[in-house]
């Protein structure tokens, strides 16, 4: 029995058919599209992101680069050595403070190494680039100067087809996790490579390879 009080009316409200609910199947479909373009926004966003890095890195080699140019002309066209040099800090260390004062460009913006003092030399630190040791400013201009963090050897001659940066942003060669990293050439040009070298960069038995500390 219904009873109104106060002569209210009644009101019947809408039952919910079997043709306008939602179904369970239907409800996961949703649920699956939506985490689709989540997925893919996020990708997105990591390959945007690693893209404005790789930019300031681009940047960071560029100018150590005529820093080093700078130091050739006073050391007879030769870039830095440092005899019995195990990392990249030694040599490049000598740029500062005379060539230099800016030790933020020996910093890769995508990784994880700490902060240089400005103005200070930074041999018992860590930067975040490559070397390769050996090189004059008069050497073929295509000959690789220094690059993002390697996965390769100091005792590597060239680069092999599948040796040069982290594939899963694990390890070393992870300074852009799994996107690859910037070449610096002897001409100041620099390239950006995927995980992979699509090429060989010939390097003579006198040019070492170093990578900074571990």
């Amino acid at each position: 029995m219904e009873y109104c009080v106060n002569d209210c009316q009644i009101m019947s409200l809408p039952r919910a058919t079997k043709e306008s609910a939602f179904s369970l199947i239907e409800l996961m479909l949703v649920l699956a599209v939506l985490s689709t373009l989540l997925a893919i926004a996020v990708t997105r966003g990591k390959t945007g992101n690693q893209d404005r890095l790789q930019l300031q890195c681009e940047s960071n080699l560029q100018s150590m680069h005529i820093a080093m140019s700078i130091y050739a002309n006073d050391h007879d066209d030769a870039f830095p050595i440092w005899r019995g040099a195990r990392g990249s800090e030694g040599p490049l260390s000598l740029l500062v403070p005379t060539y230099t004062t800016d030790t933020g460009v020996f910093t890769c913006p995508g990784a994880d190494d700490p902060p240089l003092p400005q103005a200070e030399p930074f041999s018992d630190r860590t930067i975040s680039y490559a070397y390769y040791m050996g090189w004059k400013k008069t050497d073929p201009s295509r000959g690789p100067l220094a690059s993002d963090r390697q996965i390769l050897p100091a005792d590597r001659k060239r680069h092999d087809a599948d040796r040069m940066f982290s594939r899963d942003g694990r390890g070393p060669g992870a300074n852009h996790d799994k996107y690859g990293g910037n070449v610096l050439f002897l001409d100041g040009s620099t390239r950006r490579y995927k995980s992979e070298a699509d090429e060989q960069l010939e390097i003579p038995d006198e040019i070492k390879l170093l990578n900074p500390h571990s």
